[in-house]
């Protein structure tokens, strides 16, 4: 009932593109990725990464990525640029950009997710499991799927605190557990319930604490690094999800087909509410959001139609992209709350 009366609430906002701006230097087609890392902002489009040093005033561009199509990961490690698309394997660039080098040996090529995690570079991918780059060689993948079963092989998403490192698997409500210093996963449940529709289409950290969007429009929290999740918010519906961490809130894309059209929907559910359901603030039509980050407290929203952003201010009570005084967990009061 509750999946049905979000929809029927989505049929009576207004579609909005007036809080987004159109970033008019990018093109208007497919930007697939976002990263920021001190004040850059990365965004991957067609073949090349576009790149901001002043939190998105102005715009520059790496040069032509050899057979990347379409980036959809981007991470900076050691001073080096990684790249990596679907069925193309990975690049790396040691000059910001300027070269680039094929890194794919070893690493099968369907990459989903990078994560730096206890200072070693982590790759999920769809289709055989976990890679760690290699300590020695960072031209070279290594296997890190110890403790996996087949079961783990598709990994959609990798996340992780001082703690520990999650990563995710495709179905049954199964996630993947790596304490720090171990060498080992240990395949793990989200719930007591299996639910065999249930993986990650998104997981990120603040902090300590992790949270997990889930494929059935679930979301998931925790604050023991990941080994004990709790639900959070409502249900909502939604064939793609994106979540960003501000410092009140946690804000969410959704993905959805109704009333005969596909549109993107855009939630927020403040840190201290954590017990009541999401607030939509935007439903924008005929558009799909591939991922979503704060950086210079505006929103950013890669599309199918470009780069977008919104002031956070426009968000009632989030005004603050930064959450460095945010304590390291959430509080425990809210854990108890299962929608």
């Amino acid at each position: 009932m509750k999946i049905i009366f979000t929809l029927a609430l989505l049929l009576h906002f207004s579609v909005s593109y007036s809080q987004w701006t159109k970033v008019q230097q990018l093109p208007s087609t497919d930007i697939a990725s976002l990263y920021h890392k001190d004040n850059i902002l990365y965004a991957g489009g067609k073949n090349v990464i576009y790149f901001s040093k002043n939190k998105g005033l102005t715009w520059d561009s790496t040069s032509i990525i050899p057979n990347l199509f379409l980036v959809t990961s981007i991470i900076v490690y050691k001073n080096e640029l990684y790249a990596a698309a679907p069925n193309k394997g990975v690049f790396k660039s040691p000059d910001g950009g300027i070269t680039w080098q094929d890194i794919s040996a070893g690493l099968f090529p369907d990459v989903s997710d990078f994560c730096e995690f206890g200072g070693d570079l982590y790759a999920a991918t769809l289709g055989n499991s976990i890679y760690i780059l290699d300590r020695f060689n960072h031209s070279r993948w290594l296997p890190f799927s110890n403790g996996l079963s087949n079961l783990s092989l598709v990994e959609t998403a990798i996340a992780g605190n001082s703690n520990a490192l999650i990563a995710s698997t495709n179905n049954n409500g199964l996630y993947d557990y790596l304490p720090a210093n171990s060498l080992s996963w240990e395949e793990r449940f989200l719930l007591p319930q299996v639910s065999v529709n249930e993986g990650a289409y998104d997981i990120i950290t603040a902090h300590d604490t992790l949270f997990f969007a889930g494929h059935t429009g679930r979301y998931y929290m925790s604050t023991d690094n990941g080994l004990t999740w709790n639900l959070f918010g409502n249900r909502l519906v939604t064939a793609a999800t994106s979540i960003v961490n501000a410092r009140e809130a946690l804000i969410s894309s959704t993905h959805f087909f109704i009333g005969g059209s596909f549109k993107t929907a855009f939630f927020y559910i403040k840190k201290d509410s954590l017990q009541d359901p999401f607030i939509n603030f935007s439903v924008v039509p005929d558009h799909f959001t591939y991922n979503i980050d704060i950086l210079g407290d505006k929103l950013w929203d890669a599309s199918n139609k470009g780069l977008f952003y919104m002031s956070l201010s426009e968000l009632p009570g989030i005004s603050s992209a930064d959450d460095s005084l945010v304590s390291a967990a959430l509080p425990v009061q809210f854990i108890l709350f299962n929608v």
